[in-house]
């Protein structure tokens, strides 16, 4: 493999740029340790809004900014594929990764089609539902579709879209090297981290602490995240007199986040729907008890618990409370570099 093209609707905007796609530094990052003679180029559909190509990593970013407009929806396809054909042009492309069933996907696949450049479609999250229109323009056969967890092939059989392939989310090892400790003063019992969406259903993890503050008045948790729902997460601490238990922080560096979650001891994660959740994975690789909604985890591991309803929820932390607060041994749930490796592998085998 010399070139791989990766068609995405939204990228990081810097190497700074976490927010909510950490996942898309660890597979960059992967690459470029791995693959080193491998040429990386990135087509950024909508976000970010700039025009402006730069480098992550070892990868070429071209970013188109489509901003999420419906109004320029077909101006952004055809800027994209005049600039994939450019990079082809230029320096002819070997494998071409679509992430997401959305358009980024439809252009892969016309592209790969036109050119005889192979194409694999890796399904994320919520783009396996049948709600996505996507899914009856692209039609993705088995062959070119990879998904991040069985339950997205049991959910796109709905749509009569077979899939066989799966091919995880994964985190990188090398970012978890743990600074010296300082002491104990920022220890938290439960944190959460992504982004404040109703998605993410964060209304439901004030709830749970307010029930676990019952027994527990003096826990200490930490609510890490930015988006809509913000303004409407702090009346409902305020409302409920969490404000001395709960705070509410904007996104950190990664690094941050990650000593964040080395300090803590329970990973609250309410999501109402996760592909294979990458903050999962953190978590678990920090020594956290992870505490998700049922359906939403991808492994069978012993630090992870699943609930049906916020009152089980709490039954279960306070469960955890009452052994102490000592932390369990981190564990690696899916490595990304083997991750690249089965994508890689796709395309070394075509």
């Amino acid at each position: 493999m010399k070139h791989l093209a990766i068609l995405t609707p939204g990228f990081p905007a810097g190497v700074n740029d976490h927010g909510s796609m950490t996942y898309m530094h660890a597979i960059i990052k992967s690459l470029g340790m791995r693959y080193a003679e491998c040429n990386i180029s990135v087509i950024a559909l909508h976000y970010p809004f700039s025009k402006v190509k730069y480098s992550f990593y070892h990868a070429h970013v071209f970013p188109m900014n489509g901003r999420n407009s419906k109004r320029m929806k077909l101006l952004t396809f055809y800027r994209s594929w005049k600039k994939l054909k450019a990079i082809h042009k230029e320096c002819p492309i070997n494998g071409i990764l679509c992430l997401w069933l959305n358009e980024a996907s439809f252009l892969g696949k016309l592209f790969g089609e036109k050119f005889g450049i192979p194409y694999l479609y890796w399904a994320f999250g919520q783009d396996v539902k049948p709600s996505n229109r996507y899914l009856k323009l692209i039609r993705p056969q088995k062959e070119h579709l990879a998904v991040m967890s069985t339950w997205q092939i049991e959910i796109l059989s709905q749509s009569k879209i077979y899939a066989e392939r799966v091919i995880e989310n994964g985190i990188l090892p090398e970012d978890f090297v743990w600074e010296a400790e300082d002491g104990n003063s920022d220890e938290i019992d439960i944190l959460g981290v992504g982004s404040l969406s109703l998605l993410k259903n964060y209304k439901e993890f004030v709830e749970i602490v307010a029930l676990v503050a019952k027994q527990f008045p003096e826990i200490k948790c930490s609510l890490v995240g930015e988006g809509p729902c913000e303004a409407e997460l702090r009346e409902q601490i305020k409302i409920r007199k969490l404000e001395e238990r709960v705070q509410l922080k904007n996104f950190a560096p990664h690094h941050q986040i990650l000593g964040q979650m080395k300090k803590s001891l329970i990973f609250l994660h309410p999501s109402h729907f996760e592909g294979n959740s990458t903050v999962m994975l953190e978590a678990a690789m920090a020594g956290n008890y992870i505490i998700c909604r049922e359906g939403i985890s991808r492994y069978s591991h012993s630090l992870i618990h699943s609930y049906g309803n916020a009152e089980n929820a709490a039954k279960i932390i306070c469960a955890i409370l009452r052994k102490g607060k000592n932390k369990p041994e981190g564990v690696m749930l899916s490595n990304i570099h083997d991750r690249m490796g089965e994508v890689m592998d796709y395309f070394n085998k075509e």
